[in-house]
């Protein structure tokens, strides 16, 4: 049997009454959710990102979906725990009004499917559109807004060394600095760490678009996490440099948000650039091994 070319909805949807019902009652309970879900998330700046993944991942997920080719046999285990999960983080969404276990139940669902339709090997090239709707979602007890404060000291930290090495007087106390003419609240001029969601987000989509293996996307990964926070490091360090030098203030104001963007694209492009060296890398790494062996099976 051929692959699909294109996602199906007569495949996915169930064939009986009672099961249509029920699909039809869990979505109709999800869109208020998934509603809410999406004013919170552009609320919170961080993940302003959000409508880009959960487009792209949807759609890659669909056009997998529909390439994957149908199994008569499916791991029913598998099945049962994925929808066990969508039905209990779907009925604590619905009774406790949550839209991010809503989303959760969600991503447990979309994932019961997969291995419905293409078995356990379909997460191989399902989960990755998955996971680029996972990253959308804010981490529980607010362990997301910890992370990036901790970037946040770090940026401001090693500021702090080149501002020293630079002869600018000045005096650190967490993420403030204070200037001999001024104060500078770190924690607020230097929201631009903020951009590492939307960075990571960004690397999640080449690893889903480009189909690159796990352990591409995991160095990706931790190279945007390095450029953010260098990039925070070079937007208060030559803030403060300009503030105190020439009287310019570029973190406040109009100037922060162009400083912001300016950096914000320059980040973008320096993980693209590395997706590209990793990938050159991998073909030169293939090449190099299928030599090897065929040298081998020549002198053997």
């Amino acid at each position: 049997m051929k692959p699909n070319s294109s996602f199906s909805w007569k495949a996915a949807i169930p064939q009986t009454w009672g099961t249509r019902v029920l699909l039809g009652v869990a979505i109709l309970g999800l869109v208020p959710l998934l509603g809410d879900l999406s004013m919170r998330l552009w609320a919170n700046e961080p993940y302003r990102f959000f409508p880009l993944a959960w487009v792209c991942g949807l759609v890659v997920w669909m056009a997998r979906y529909g390439a994957e080719e149908p199994v008569v046999k499916y791991p029913k285990s598998v099945v049962w725990v994925l929808l066990g999960t969508a039905a209990i983080f779907g009925l604590f969404a619905a009774l406790r009004w949550s839209p991010w276990a809503g989303g959760v139940g969600l991503l447990a669902f979309m994932g019961a499917v997969s291995v419905i339709r293409g078995g356990v090997r379909a997460l191989r090239t399902l989960w990755p559109p998955l996971l680029l709707i996972a990253i959308s979602l804010p981490l529980p007890l607010g362990v997301d807004t910890v992370f990036m404060l901790e970037l946040k000291k770090v940026a401001v930290t090693v500021s702090s060394s080149l501002l020293d090495l630079m002869g600018i007087v000045h005096v650190r106390s967490g993420t403030v600095l204070e200037l001999p003419a001024t104060q500078l609240l770190v924690e607020d001029a230097c929201s631009g760490i903020q951009s590492f969601m939307a960075v990571a987000a960004f690397a999640a989509l080449i690893f889903v678009l480009e189909k690159r293996p796990w352990w591409h996307w995991l160095l990706l990964s931790v190279f945007a996490s390095m450029v953010v926070i260098a990039a925070n490091v070079l937007r208060i360090t030559l803030g403060t440099y300009c503030l105190v030098h020439f009287g310019w203030d570029l973190l406040s104001g109009t100037p922060h948000l162009l400083f912001g963007a300016v950096i914000f694209v320059v980040e973008l492009l320096l993980v693209l650039s590395f997706d590209r060296f990793l990938a050159f890398f991998e073909i030169g790494v293939q090449h190099s091994a299928s030599g090897a062996v065929i040298g081998f099976k020549r002198r053997g």
